[in-house]
């Protein structure tokens, strides 16, 4: 699997959230997304656009995860119910995925939690968030480019003494 380590500055996000079940959320985040797009169409005031889906496993009960839809955050006054979220600086692992959502990028994010941070043998998570970030284009197109980056630093080697 090919992806870039890179290092980012601390950034704010501003989005809509929701607490998601681990075991369901592949069924009920594209719905929430369904929603959001909703409302955003009968509301010309929100100027979230959807750029990034991140995954906040912070709640530590109850097998659940926040999630927000986000965009970058420059200041300014936010929509009711909207919130921002401080993203620490970190190297991240950025993967990218080609083809239709939601299965293209639920399949590679599946990859990367199950498979990846087990095996590479040099990173490990550096915090509890997940990033997807979304390009402009047809969603539902076989060329159609996300990413999924999560934040890393290199695994601590121990020895027996």
């Amino acid at each position: 699997m090919d992806y870039i380590i890179e290092k980012m500055d601390r950034f704010t996000l501003a989005g809509y959230e929701r607490n998601f079940d681990f075991d369901s959320a592949y069924k009920y985040i594209p719905e929430f997304w369904d929603e959001f797009m909703e409302m955003k169409r009968k509301d010309t005031d929100i100027n979230i656009n959807g750029v990034f889906g991140v995954c906040i496993d912070d709640i530590g009960k109850d097998n659940k995860f926040r999630y927000m839809i986000a965009d970058m955050y420059d200041g300014g006054k936010l929509p009711g119910g909207f919130t921002t979220f401080d993203v620490g600086a970190y190297y991240w692992a950025k993967f990218t995925s080609t083809g239709p959502l939601p299965d293209s990028l639920q399949k590679l994010n599946s990859y990367v939690k199950n498979t990846w941070l087990r095996d590479n043998g040099k990173y490990e998570m550096a915090a509890a968030i997940n990033i997807e970030m979304y390009t402009m284009g047809d969603m539902s197109s076989s060329d159609y480019i996300s990413e999924i980056w999560i934040p890393v630093k290199e695994k601590q080697e121990y020895q027996m003494k």
